[in-house]
């Protein structure tokens, strides 16, 4: 099911056009004596509502049992296209059904229900009166439309397509109808052909919001993101209620790295709707990126309390406990994660880095295995299963998941610098340094590699290399335990003595573990 095509229906019921238009519309869709009941609740523009005093005002004229027969059915009509442009799918359905049964020839009340079908997926209803509506008038425009999106739920794409070209053809001046065929040009990724319809549509109506918004979606699927984000600010200035644009803003602030941008616009979501998951969902990840990890969580588990059902909000909540070290919670998300879809790769990757960091390796190699036995290209799972065989001391096979790592990602200088680490445990110091070296040639002064590639000239007995690379790695990283150890070993392999003492003495301050660490490595003074 098409998640473009729904929102085309909502932007559909929001400009579906009364009996009447403005003065001077010759629509024949509109055509109507110039004195209805209830003409006036909503102007023409595709954004309008209607105010709760017009529609009253509406309701105390057909209470009034002044209108009977035809003109009580265009009074009902109106009536519930209002409660239509309000989202009051149930009182219009209850007009638009009343008022069918006072004239069978209201064609605006047979495509009007049928908007609601398409919105419910009642698509045999929905079907049925858009094509009731079309025979009792055959150029009413927006009933091509209504029955388009139905075609474009049922991924009749074809017919879709013919429906969207007839209503523009019959009325190329409605820009809900252009609006609804952009939106089918950009669900089938022609995003030229839908900027151009949204461009028709915003000329007719320049505070068009929804046209905005549509287009701001294309241009973000192009990867235009500026106007992309130009378009959404451009509809949320028209309509400060328009939480589509906001979460669609906040979505694009959020993959620019503009973190407090993108809060603010998933705030005013949830101000407008406390109940959109997908805000909570999107403003936990910015918190969770900005490491405000207990806002994060907080905003996963309301996601969760909304959508208990949804896997991937388990699994995004299951990272943040792990990046917070809080293992048996992101365990127990994970296994959540499992159980809703069995097949979720990122649980199980992340779950393995949780028995890894408990030390239960052999647990952690299984979900990696897992993992890879799904996707066999799943970069993320040889890096984390080459991690847990260095931890175990199998350097082969560590050295052979770091070299499927690099054949996924040729240019990742941490799979390089991972690889020269391994090759240099087991012993491989010269083939060590050309991954060491490659590394650094694709990210210069990292200070990690720069310690790798230290340790490998220090096992070489390079002393002068080794002590170079730690100096330029301390630069970068003044703290790093490390490079602290690996130069005060330098130092005294050149008979630094004092110098050397000094700075094991200084790693040991930054790290009481670190002698141990690197006496494993092979690294003793």
């Amino acid at each position: 099911m098409m998640g473009r095509a729904r929102a085309a229906v909502a932007c559909l019921l929001a400009g579906a056009g009364l009996l009447v238009m403005p003065a001077g519309d010759t629509r024949a869709q509109n055509a109507a004596p110039s004195k209805q009941p209830c003409d006036d609740l909503v102007s023409d523009e595709p954004d309008a509502k209607a105010s709760d005093a017009q529609i009253a005002k509406c309701t105390a004229l057909i209470n009034s049992k002044r209108f009977t027969g035809k003109n009580l059915a265009d009074a009902l009509t109106n009536r519930g296209y209002a409660y239509l442009r309000n989202g009051q799918e149930d009182p219009a359905r209850a007009d638009f059904d009343l008022a069918i049964k006072l004239d069978p020839n209201q064609a605006l009340a047979f495509m009007n229900r049928g908007l609601i079908g398409v919105a419910n997926n009642q698509l045999d209803k929905a079907f049925a009166d858009c094509n009731q509506a079309m025979k009792l008038d055959p150029k009413m425009s927006r009933a091509y439309v209504c029955r388009g999106l139905a075609y474009s739920l049922k991924d009749d794409m074809d017919h879709a397509r013919q429906d969207f070209d007839r209503a523009v053809r019959l009325d190329p001046k409605d820009a809900v109808a252009l609006l609804s065929r952009g939106d089918f040009y950009a669900t089938s990724q022609q995003y030229d052909q839908a900027i151009a319809d949204y461009d028709r549509a915003i000329q007719l109506y320049p505070k068009y919001g929804d046209a905005f918004t549509s287009r701001g979606d294309a241009y973000r699927a192009k990867r235009q993101y500026d106007r992309a984000i130009q378009d959404y600010s451009q509809a949320i200035e028209f309509d400060s209620s328009n939480a589509e644009a906001f979460r669609s803003r906040g979505s694009e602030f959020l993959r620019a790295g503009q973190y407090d941008q993108a809060i603010a616009d998933y705030d005013r979501v949830i101000q407008l709707d406390p109940k959109d998951k997908e805000a909570f969902a999107r403003r936990g990840e910015a918190y969770r990126v900005k490491r405000q990890y207990d806002r994060a969580i907080q905003d996963y588990n309301q996601a969760i309390e909304l959508d208990p059902d949804n896997a991937a909000l388990f699994v995004r909540r299951g990272f943040t406990f792990l990046q917070t070290r809080q293992y048996d919670r992101a365990i127990e998300d994970c296994d959540r994660t499992l159980k809703l879809d069995p097949k979720n790769i990122e649980a199980l990757s992340y779950r393995g880095t949780a028995y890894d960091s408990m030390g239960q390796h052999d647990r952690a190699i299984k979900d990696f295995d897992q993992a890879l036995g799904l996707n066999a290209d799943y970069a993320d799972a040889y890096i984390k299963r080459g991690n847990v065989y260095e931890a175990m001391e199998q350097y082969d096979r560590a050295i052979q998941d770091y070299d499927q790592w690099i054949r996924l990602k040729p240019t990742d200088p941490g799979a390089f610098n991972s690889r020269c680490y391994a090759k240099a445990e087991a012993g491989r110091l010269e083939i060590a340094l050309a991954d060491c070296n490659e590394a650094l040639r694709l990210r210069p002064d990292d200070p990690y590699t720069l310690d790798s590639r230290g340790y490998v000239y220090l096992r070489l007995k390079l002393y002068d290399a080794a002590i170079a690379d730690y100096d330029n790695a301390l630069k970068r990283d003044p703290k790093l335990p490390p490079s602290q150890f690996g130069r005060g070993v330098a130092k005294r392999g050149k008979g630094d003595l004092s110098g050397g003492d000094a700075d094991i003495a200084a790693a040991k301050a930054t790290d009481p573990g670190i002698a141990d660490k690197m006496a494993k490595l092979g690294v003793v003074p």
